[in-house]
């Protein structure tokens, strides 16, 4: 990802080491049409920007009819290398006879924070209320681009089910169809990341009208990034300090349901910060699944 290629190369300078010319190169390649656009005159958004395109905002004395949001907070709950083993041995183990292909620790780690999540919050909702979760994707290998290009070039996935369908579907059923949503044979990234820039470039006012989360309803739904594979316990930027104990977010405004799993420790611990509500938070804190693989660590 772009942030955190940009972050490597902070650790190199803080150390007074060379960029290499691969990398002067990369940071000053062209931007523009390094993504193809889709040609055609006549294109039009469809469904693959369904997602992302904001809804018509109500007329400002409708606004105030919109609910108050609800006061949340970020908590970080851990996982040793032994639970996040496990779970993704138990994922495996429930998934369809038909899948052929590969689960990652990722795709078990999203599909158990999906569903304990929504487990936690069925009390107030809807057994029949659709519910979502956005999973951001590094758009490069779709595309054929470096993955050492520094710039933000991203999207999401997004799998939707009723809560009740859900809370009884197997972990590794709603694995494998995240899986199915980012392995490059069946993805439709690449398609959505050109349709979604080639709308962008259509009209300076487009850029307004989007936004990765644009339907996330975030009482309900979950947004969440992945940073488990960048090295940042690598990284002491020269201040001899040692190594990092820990790498964490700097804290910032709370947003519901936004979710990040942090890089993964040395000895394999990965931490995911979540933003929550309280009521949420006192629910999963008592879920007898999710306190077999988590540890609370603020």
């Amino acid at each position: 990802m772009g942030e955190a290629v940009v972050i490597r190369w902070l650790f190199n300078a803080c150390r007074g080491e060379d960029f290499t010319d691969e990398e002067i190169k990369l940071g000053n390649t062209e931007r523009r049409d390094l993504v193809p656009l889709i040609g055609e005159e006549a294109w039009k958004p469809g469904p693959e920007l369904e997602n992302q395109i904001l809804p018509l905002q109500p007329p400002p004395d409708q606004a105030s009819t919109l609910p108050t949001p609800h006061k949340c907070s970020w908590s970080y709950f851990a996982l040793s290398a032994a639970s996040m083993e496990l779970l993704k041995r138990l994922t495996i183990t429930s998934l369809t006879q038909d899948f052929i292909g590969y689960i990652s620790t990722d795709d078990a780690l999203s599909a158990f924070i999906f569903q304990c999540i929504l487990r936690a919050r069925q009390q107030r909702l809807p057994q029949d209320r659709i519910v979502s979760f956005a999973r951001a994707v590094d758009a490069r290998r779709y595309l054929d681009i470096h993955s050492e290009y520094h710039v933000i070039l991203q999207n999401m996935t997004y799998i939707s089910y009723p809560l009740s369908a859900l809370l009884a579907t197997p972990l590794g059923h709603i694995a494998a169809a995240m899986r199915y949503d980012v392995d490059p044979k069946t993805s439709d990234i690449a398609f959505r990341t050109r349709s979604l820039l080639t709308f962008m470039s259509r009209s300076p006012d487009n850029t307004s009208k989007i936004s990765f989360t644009a339907i996330m309803r975030t009482d309900a739904d979950i947004m969440l990034s992945s940073w488990a594979k960048v090295p940042a316990y690598e990284w002491d930027f020269g201040l001899g300090l040692g190594m990092p104990e820990a790498v964490r977010r700097p804290g910032f405004a709370p947003v519901e349901s936004l979710m990040y799993v942090m890089p993964k420790g040395n000895d394999g611990v990965v931490a995911v910060a979540m933003c929550l509500r309280e009521e949420d938070l006192q629910e999963l804190r008592g879920d007898v699944e999710w306190n077999k693989h988590t540890i609370c660590v603020g």
